[in-house]
């Protein structure tokens, strides 16, 4: 009897292979959630990551360690690659340059290697970031489903891979900027002209670029877009509230927001800073990977210019160790952002608009305003003003005097922090969170072998057959056959006649 329940109590464990490799502890840190929460539920958890826990507390969590690729950031300037006087291609194509070396140095790492050399190693799953498309040969290397996940918006194009329906008009990518399904003429022809290089681009140079790094180091696979279109279904770290709102296949699974955190105790310093702050609080970040030290000096002194002048207390997240600081500002390199947030006399929360950030800021229902410098930021940014939670500033011409005006105008305006209250009221009415969403669906995906019947047909069919080229040539034949005919019979009736 004994021997009985032992079996069912490890009956649902499996072997969870999770891949995150980009080196950002922003979007590590929404993984590490996820594959602990997996681990605590009994699974044996591998995580390939840029930024370990070493918490020995997860008895079943094996992290392999690839923060290898931070050494890339050290070399390129993250932000001057997608930032000022870039089009949105040169920006796309700069990003998978930098994703291409980021994934080469991880590849060839000891750490990583050791992986992919083990073949005792067996997996039931395989977690994968959706950024580099390399990664999904791993799901032939070791013969097991695969689930896409991310945390940040993906490429319109990506979506194919489960069958989501792409419409330029209805769904603009996110790195256009475009009010979906309000755009004028030439915004749609924008949207469509980037809808169509983007995915000429990804099937033709980055599943290329992937397939040679999928030889060279996973082995004799076959070509990348046949296992990018076997992967069971995508988790994505987005809510149609303050996203836009887009039709999904079943295989597509919305997990914002993730989850949500009581308020931990704040440092007593910090505390002290916040209680005494009788006129209110201006929190300013630009997250973990737009630092200050790398804006151009103007732009550094023109915030600080601004900030000083505000009367209120501000603390400013910043990489530089200002000589001089202003009297109301206090500056450190690291905030407990989330629980600081949480204090009630935080009036203003100044932000780069990354999704986490967002995400914290209506958790919290602190209103915004928006610096947005690259990536999904502007979109995210502008959606916020659409809600009437916030305002934006463009960092490429931001003065101290616009900067003061705009932080003024939202911490002194009820509109705003009534808004986001209820926005707050729409993106937390769920029946579970995010997470559990997370692990009920990885565990589903475990217990059928994978989900390809949650995916749209589409998957499978041409570009020729998906697009009616097929049904409108035949028309179009049938057509011509007939104007045939009919010219043929009027010559014929008109020889006779004659």
């Amino acid at each position: 009897m004994y021997i009985l329940l032992l079996f069912i109590g490890t009956a649902n464990c499996a072997n969870i292979l999770g891949l995150f490799m980009y080196p950002s502890l922003s979007h590590q840190l929404v993984y590490h959630n996820i594959m602990q929460e997996l681990s605590l539920r009994g699974h044996h958890v591998t995580v390939v990551t840029t930024d370990p826990v070493n918490n020995p507390a997860f008895t079943n969590l094996t992290e392999i360690d690839v923060r290898c690729a931070y050494d890339v950031l050290k070399v390129k300037n993250v932000q001057k690659l997608f930032f000022k006087d870039l089009t949105v291609y040169q920006a796309v194509e700069n990003l998978y340059k930098l994703l291409d070396v980021i994934t080469d140095t991880e590849l060839r790492s000891p750490s990583f290697q050791k992986l992919l050399g083990d073949y005792n190693s067996t997996f039931d799953l395989i977690l994968v970031e959706l950024m580099h498309p390399v990664m999904y040969a791993l799901s032939e290397k070791f013969k097991a489903p695969m689930i896409g996940i991310l945390s940040m918006p993906i490429y319109s194009a990506q979506y194919g891979a489960v069958g989501n329906v792409n419409h330029p008009v209805l769904y603009p990518d996110h790195s256009m900027n475009l009010p979906a399904g309000n755009m004028t003429l030439w915004e749609k022809v924008q949207s469509l002209a980037f809808f169509g290089w983007y995915s000429f681009y990804y099937w033709n140079v980055i599943q290329s670029k992937a397939d040679k790094l999928a030889k060279k180091y996973i082995g004799d696979v076959a070509y990348i877009s046949e296992y990018e279109k076997s992967v069971s279904m995508f988790l994505l770290n987005r809510h149609y509230q303050i996203q836009s709102l887009r039709a999904n296949v079943p295989a597509v699974v919305e997990i914002l927001p993730l989850e949500y955190h009581s308020p931990k105790p704040l440092p007593n310093d910090l505390q002290k800073i916040l209680d005494d702050a009788k006129t209110g609080v201006v929190y300013f970040s630009l997250g973990t990977n737009v630092r200050m030290s790398r804006l151009e000096p103007q732009t550094r002194d023109n915030i600080l210019q601004a900030l000083a002048e505000l009367p209120y207390q501000v603390l400013l997240k910043s990489d530089v160790d200002f000589p001089k600081p202003p009297t109301n500002v206090v500056i450190r390199n690291w905030f407990p952002q989330e629980d600081l947030l949480a204090h009630s006399n935080v009036k203003v929360f100044v932000t780069h608009g990354g999704l986490h950030s967002l995400e914290e800021a209506v958790s919290r229902e602190v209103p915004i305003v928006g610096i947005p410098f690259y990536a999904d930021q502007p979109e995210n940014v502008r959606k916020f003003v659409a809600l009437g939670i916030g305002e934006q500033i463009n960092p490429t011409s931001i003065t101290a005097t616009e900067l003061k005006e705009v932080i003024v105008k939202v911490a002194g305006s009820k509109m705003y922090k009534d808004n986001i209250r209820k926005v707050r009221q729409v993106v937390f009415d769920k029946p579970r969170s995010g997470l559990e969403d997370v692990i009920w669906w990885s565990e589903y995906v475990i217990r059928h072998g994978g989900a390809k019947h949650l995916k749209s047909s589409s998957v499978h069919m041409s570009w020729f057959t998906y697009l009616f080229l097929d049904v409108i040539g035949l028309i179009i034949s049938l057509a011509g056959l007939f104007v045939i005919l009919v010219h043929c019979l009027i010559i014929a009736l008109l020889y006779f006649l004659s």
